[in-house]
C-alpha cells in the first residue's frame, strides 16, 4: 500500500460537534481494504518538506478544537505533533 493509494470515507453518524469516525481504506482488484480508522471532524492532505501529510481535527468547544499531524514514514503514518487551538 503507498500512500497515494489512500481514500478517505466519513462515516454519517456523527455528534453534535461534527465528530466522528472517518475511515482510511485502500481500493484493490478485490475491493475495498481497511487501513486505518481517524476520530474527528475532518481532515486535510498536504506534502510537507516533499513528504506526505495528514492532519485531523477534534472539534472542542464553539472556540476551541484539537489539530494532529501524522507524516508518512515511508510505510505508515506517524503521529508528529497535537496542538490544542484556541480561536
Amino acid at each position: 500500500m503507498t500512500y497515494k493509494s489512500a481514500k478517505f470515507l466519513n462515516n454519517k453518524i456523527r455528534g453534535a460537534n461534527g465528530n466522528g469516525s472517518i475511515y482510511v481504506v485502500s481500493l484493490d482488484n478485490n475491493g475495498l481494504d481497511l487501513i486505518g480508522i481517524l476520530n474527528g471532524n475532518g481532515y486535510a492532505w498536504e506534502n510537507a518538506n516533499h513528504r506526505p501529510q495528514l492532519e485531523t481535527t477534534w472539534h472542542m468547544s464553539a472556540d476551541e478544537h484539537i489539530r494532529t499531524f501524522y507524516q508518512w514514514n515511508g510505510h505508515a503514518f506517524e503521529k508528529r505533533e497535537s496542538q490544542n487551538v484556541k480561536l
